[in-house]
C-alpha cells in the first residue's frame, strides 16, 4: 500500500489549518486527525472516507497527486500559479478531481505564505 505520510510540508502544518476532504469537499481541520489503520491516510471527520473508500481510479489519482505535488516542493509551489492563471479543474461527474485540486491548492497557498 502507498505511504501517504511523506509531505514536503511535514512539520510545518499548523494545527488550525483546514484542508478540503478529497471525497465530500467539506473543510476539515487537520489537528488531531483520525488515521485509517489500513491505509494510514487521514479520515474525514465528516464523511469518514479515506483511501480505502476510493474507487480504483480514484486511488490511482490520489497516489499520482501525492507523488507529483505533496512530495515535490517545486511542483507544489508551481501548482498555485497554474490554478491562478485560469486553468479550470473540475470533474462534473463526482467532483473528486476538483476536491483533490482544491486540497493541493490549499497546501500550495500555505507553503507560499511560509516562504515569505
Amino acid at each position: 500500500m502507498y505511504d501517504f505520510s511523506k509531505c514536503v510540508r511535514q512539520g510545518s502544518i499548523s494545527t488550525d489549518e483546514i484542508h478540503p476532504c478529497y471525497f465530500c469537499g467539506r473543510e476539515v481541520k487537520v489537528s488531531n486527525p483520525t488515521h485509517c489503520d489500513k491505509c494510514h491516510m487521514w479520515k474525514c471527520s465528516f464523511c469518514g472516507a479515506c483511501y480505502c473508500d476510493a474507487s480504483e481510479d480514484e486511488q490511482k489519482l490520489l497516489v499520482e497527486m501525492h507523488k507529483t505535488y505533496c512530495c515535490n516542493y517545486d511542483n507544489l509551489v508551481g501548482f498555485y500559479g497554474v490554478v491562478n492563471e485560469g486553468i479550470q479543474v473540475d470533474d462534473k461527474s463526482t467532483g473528486f478531481f476538483n476536491n483533490i485540486c482544491n486540497a493541493v491548492l490549499n497546501c500550495a497557498e500555505m507553503l507560499r505564505c511560509q516562504d515569505r
